[in-house]
């Protein structure tokens, strides 16, 4: 049984991108713990919890998202910026302009209009948590995607460490988890070359990848108060790949 400050008893939770991987596993694990929780994803999530379809590219679709959420369960007291696309890796002298800008408007942007959407709710609660979902990209390189990714996530980390910066005074924590490789369905694709998958595996000194549930315990505890006065962190959660 988790101790009382790693609970999310009655906090609404709010988790983009929730209807796989990391996300999914993020938003089950927020129940568990207690938490009133929102899918917010093209996709529905796990039936069991509020879904409500999001674009996080469309500031206009974010906005009507976050207002069911304040209508259906309250306002947002922890906000987990996890959607994101990883295109499989190309050249870089192939890698074309709208490729560049579709994958920094999810991932980067995405996390911008996201956040700033649900700040007045977190803000009206009291204080809270945001935590974004960045990656080992973001500090190192990618492992199986683009340079744009690379880049998208290291805006997630620059993003984190100004925004927490700002809002700290307020009672609201912002951090952000940096995750190596995951199993699931993007490094099926991405790496479905085994000898890129092999070399792969060969970097994390753990010797396999993660699952999404891992990641998903290390969002839920910056999430909560047992992580209180984590503010601007970039947590590596990679299995030692360094």
């Amino acid at each position: 049984m988790p101790t009382p400050d790693l609970r999310l008893d009655g906090r609404v939770v709010a988790v983009t991108g929730a209807a796989q991987g990391i996300g999914r596993a993020t938003a089950r694990r927020a129940a568990e713990l207690g938490a009133r929780v929102a899918v917010l994803d093209v996709q529905p999530g796990p039936p069991d919890l509020l879904f409500v379809e999001c674009n996080v590219t469309d500031a206009h679709v974010i906005a009507e998202a976050f207002a069911r959420v304040r209508r259906d369960l309250g306002p947002v007291e922890v906000l987990v910026n996890n959607a994101g696309i990883a295109p499989p890796a190309v050249p870089f002298e192939e890698l074309s302009p709208e490729a560049w800008r579709n994958t920094l408007a999810v991932n980067l942007d995405g996390v911008f209009l996201c956040t700033q959407a649900a700040l007045p709710q977190i803000r009206q609660a009291g204080g809270g948590a945001i935590v974004n979902v960045a990656s080992v990209a973001g500090k190192l390189r990618s492992l199986g995607s683009t340079v744009a990714y690379s880049a998208s996530k290291g805006g997630v980390i620059a993003f984190t460490r100004h925004l927490a910066a700002l809002l700290a005074p307020e009672g609201i924590r912002v951090n952000c988890v940096c995750p190596g490789a995951v199993e699931g369905a993007i490094n099926d694709r991405n790496l479905a070359d085994p000898a890129r998958r092999s070399a792969t595996l060969a970097g994390v000194p753990a010797g396999r990848m993660a699952s999404p549930e891992e990641i998903a315990s290390v969002i839920c505890f910056l999430a909560s108060d047992a992580s209180s006065y984590m503010v601007g962190a970039a947590v590596d959660v990679n299995g030692g790949l360094l």
